[in-house]
């Protein structure tokens, strides 16, 4: 089903000091990526491990004598899988007649949907997007995608869910002229972008070679390991910023309720009306 060469660096450390009294004690080495068993799927698997001695190419000389080897396996166990099939297969219905009916209100009402309303059934696509039980359909197949697919699902779920929060806090602004736009929010939705495009290209460069190659890791390699650590290391500085914005509009927020609330009495009659239905319209809403 698959076949590959290739080449480990293996990292080893002698935890005691080189004495006469610790003589006997096994070096500590770092795990090595065996394999993605999701690209081969199959039932059962056989592992034969042997260590050549080749002189001529100075492969495994002196290394001495081996007493123990460790494989750890994450996989997912039949019972939760059942149950995570059966929870998705009955909610997903049940998540794609709510956002129906939700569009349909949206849609009877006489006036256009705002931004924030759209940016609600956005979210339910991406909600049912996620939850379609598209696993069904691998029964009896090879599909080694499938891994892949999954990850794309949930990137695209999450960088809906933090824009969704973004802009349900820059809604709530008010004296905000330029609201109802999406182009308005290009600044705290540009780090969710940009950090979900480099965990992208980061899965690709894993997940996505090992779809031809199951033995192919991107951690395996120094310049590999550089590069990964590089991708992960700009989504949490975007991860960072995007905090650092919420926080922010959360604050103007609040600070521009409370603001409201202590003109009101300084107002004419008619603006203070326009602000008491907008105060208690934001109020109603959180």
């Amino acid at each position: 089903m698959a076949h590959s060469f290739e080449h480990r660096n293996l990292n080893c450390n002698f935890t005691a000091d080189k004495t006469f009294e610790n003589e006997g004690r096994y070096y500590e080495c770092d795990p090595l990526p065996f394999m993605e068993v999701g690209s081969v799927a199959h039932k059962y698997y056989l592992i034969n491990i042997r260590l050549p001695v080749n002189e001529r190419k100075k492969v495994n000389i002196g290394i001495g004598e081996i007493k123990d080897i460790r494989l750890v396996g994450i996989h997912q166990n039949g019972g939760f899988t059942k149950v995570w099939f059966a929870m998705k297969t009955f909610l997903t219905p049940s998540i794609l007649i709510i956002m129906i009916w939700y569009w349909r209100r949206i849609t009877l009402m006489t006036r256009p949907p705002v931004l924030l309303e759209k940016v609600i059934f956005a979210l339910g696509i991406s909600m049912t997007f996620i939850n379609i039980p598209v696993e069904w359909f691998s029964v009896g197949f090879n599909w080694t995608w499938m891994l892949l697919f999954g990850d794309i699902r949930q990137g695209i779920f999450y960088s809906m869910l933090l824009s969704f929060w973004i802009i349900f806090c820059g809604e709530h602004l008010m004296d905000q002229m330029e609201r109802n736009r999406f182009s308005v929010y290009w600044k705290q939705v540009g780090p969710i972008v940009f950090g979900s495009f480099c965990l992208f290209i980061f899965d690709m460069c894993e997940r996505g070679v090992q779809l031809t190659n199951p033995f192919y890791s991107i951690w395996a390699s120094d310049v590999g390991t550089e590069l990964a650590m590089s991708f992960i290391i700009v989504a949490g500085i975007c991860a960072c910023l995007y905090f650092l914005f919420l926080c922010f509009m959360v604050f103007q927020v609040f600070r521009n309720i409370s603001g409201k609330r202590t003109s009101l009495p300084a107002m004419s009659k008619a603006r203070r009306l326009h602000y008491e239905v907008q105060l208690s319209s934001k109020l109603f809403n959180r």
